[in-house]
């Protein structure tokens, strides 16, 4: 089975909120799901996303999120700027650790 290495981050400033959009690509797949196909679990167990020693978001899941879970945050800031290097990490269940980062963009109306 091939391991979930793929990540989307998509995030800006306007005004004062940072607003976040990321995704991992993941097969999550559950210890029940796993039993019936019988198949090892995969799923993410642990996500980070922080700038520079921030951290935004911390999460603990188990198999029963969706499959490429996308989540969405805004987060009012005051010292973040654009060009700050956003990243992200994920652990799964067969040990795989991935990392993705991204720069902060200003929002500008189209």
């Amino acid at each position: 089975m091939s391991q979930t290495n793929k990540a989307k981050i998509r995030v800006v400033i306007k005004d004062d909120i940072l607003k976040i959009k990321f995704m991992i690509d993941s097969l999550m797949i559950g210890e029940a799901e796993a039993e019936k196909k019988e198949i090892a679990p995969d799923y993410i167990t642990d996500m980070v996303l922080r700038v520079g020693e921030r951290i935004l978001f911390d999460f603990k899941s188990s198999g029963n999120m969706a499959l490429n879970p996308l989540i969405k945050l805004k987060v009012k800031q005051k010292e973040l700027k654009e060009g700050d290097l956003m990243e992200l990490e994920w652990t799964t269940t067969t040990g795989y650790k991935g990392h993705y980062s991204k720069k902060i963009k200003n929002y500008v109306k189209p």
